[in-house]
């Protein structure tokens, strides 16, 4: 029998894979046992410090930047809103930010800050001026103008 493109020779066949323990994916025939093995639960690395068994918590061990420097970032941010008359973010964009910033490794999740501005990121994210310092926001931004 000819193989089509996706090279899943058992399913042509008309096999189910699941019975006859085939791979399809590498056509081998694995054991009642291997197939078992293949379904264990691996601990799984944390995307952000890739350490087995940690779920993210290492985000809370990040330090803040200065004081001197979080001022200066506020000050920065400061200037900005009262430029933009003091603009608000709706409530949809408030929410699109906190949700990037949550995925981030620079979040610091028991002071909901940001470990690289030190910015409070409920106050940061209303403020319809306000930037993501490693510039994670843009692609709001871009969203807005399409």
């Amino acid at each position: 029998m000819e193989e089509k493109e996706t090279g899943y020779k058992c399913l042509l066949e008309g096999l189910d894979p699941r019975q006859n323990f085939i791979d399809c994916y590498q056509k081998q025939v694995k054991t009642e046992k291997e197939v078992e093995q293949s379904q264990i639960i691996e601990v799984k690395k944390c995307m952000f410090c890739n350490q087995n068994g940690c779920s993210g918590e290492c985000r809370n061990k990040q330090s803040l930047p200065s004081k001197i420097e979080m001022a200066k970032n506020l000050a920065s941010a400061a200037k900005d809103h009262v430029k933009t008359g003091m603009a608000q973010a709706k409530d949809e964009l408030q929410q699109q930010r906190l949700d990037i910033c949550k995925g981030c490794e620079f979040y610091i999740p028991e002071q909901d800050r940001c470990g690289k501005c030190g910015c409070y990121l409920k106050s940061k994210s209303a403020w319809k001026s306000a930037k993501c310092p490693v510039g994670k926001w843009l692609i709001l931004f871009c969203l807005l103008l399409i």
